[in-house]
């Protein structure tokens, strides 16, 4: 099993409690670089520091300090807010239409005979898999697989029922990329799914301000996305923050013209800014973010502008 699964008992708020059965080595349940070890004649405590967890080990067993619980291979049930057992199991399976929309590193999978749950944790979606279909829980709307409506470098999720569609988009912008690219005026980019430029602005400041300890994170519920109507499988926004957003995807990708058409419907169909925050902070990302340029790779860029 894989560290992300182990991460669902930190992320989700529906693991209050859990089972210490099931994971070998302690790889899969945190870093090398947060366990700290102490060594006696007897036996060796480990004290796992972010979780605030502490196990004694000896040649036999490995036990939880709080409870006496015993650490056993095997598989990690996922309890309810009593601690009792729901049926589901942790696994590090998923579909690979997800990864659209989100990193596998946040992905939270649990898992039953009859179904697969799915918890996209930082945006507090969550779907359920059969072998036919995949369906968000909220409101039955089917998942389709493999449909770009803006284009493939924009992540995001296109959800049906009966005659409608909609296209969840997440909100964050684009980095720019040399993979695999050409040498031309446009350079490919990347939408920033996996928090890479959070991360890199962090590194560059610790690299200023070296931290005495790094910070905890705690991702859930911790992004947003917007939910566009489909109309003739183009996107619709429904108000004037939604449309900036939109035009500042279009621009990203290299679609100038429907960028302009969208900025113009702020101004027709919308009526016009209206002064949400979100509405400067778009605007902010077409002026300033296009492309967000990565602190690992500003000093090239501002040699080429030069």
């Amino acid at each position: 099993m894989k560290i992300v699964a182990l991460n669902y008992i930190c992320l989700s708020n529906l693991l209050r409690s859990f089972t210490f059965i099931g994971f070998t080595g302690w790889a899969q349940f945190e870093s090398n670089e947060f366990l700290l070890t102490q060594k006696k004649a007897t036996h060796t405590q480990i004290h796992v520091a972010r979780y605030n967890l502490t196990f004694s080990l000896t040649p036999e067993t490995i036990i939880y300090d709080e409870t006496g619980e015993q650490v056993r291979e095997g598989t990690i049930w996922v309890l309810d807010d009593e601690g009792n057992e729901t049926g589901y199991t942790l696994t590090s399976a998923h579909s690979a239409v997800f990864n659209q929309f989100e990193s596998n590193e946040f992905l939270l999978t649990q898992k039953k005979a009859t179904h697969t749950q799915i918890h996209v944790a930082r945006y507090n979606l969550t779907f359920s898999l059969t072998p036919e279909t995949i369906i968000y829980d909220e409101t039955g709307e089917q998942v389709l697989e493999a449909v770009f409506p803006i284009a493939p470098a924009v992540a995001g999720l296109v959800l049906s029922h009966h005659e409608q569609a909609r296209y969840l988009v997440p909100i964050a912008r684009f980095y720019a990329t040399d993979k695999e690219s050409e040498v031309s005026d446009f350079y490919p980019v990347v939408h920033d799914i996996d928090g890479t430029i959070a991360q890199s602005c962090l590194e560059e400041h610790w690299r200023n301000h070296p931290p005495t300890q790094k910070p905890l994170w705690h991702y859930h519920h911790s992004e947003g996305h917007i939910s566009y109507q489909l109309k003739e499988g183009q996107p619709i926004a429904e108000n004037v923050a939604d449309a900036l957003y939109l035009a500042y995807i279009y621009l990203a990708t290299n679609q100038p013209e429907k960028a302009w058409n969208t900025l113009e419907e702020c101004n027709t169909r919308l009526g016009g800014l209206t002064g949400d925050p979100k509405e400067l902070h778009y605007i902010s990302w077409i002026c300033n973010h296009l492309p967000h340029v990565l602190p690992s790779t500003k000093s090239e860029y501002e040699k080429v502008r030069l």
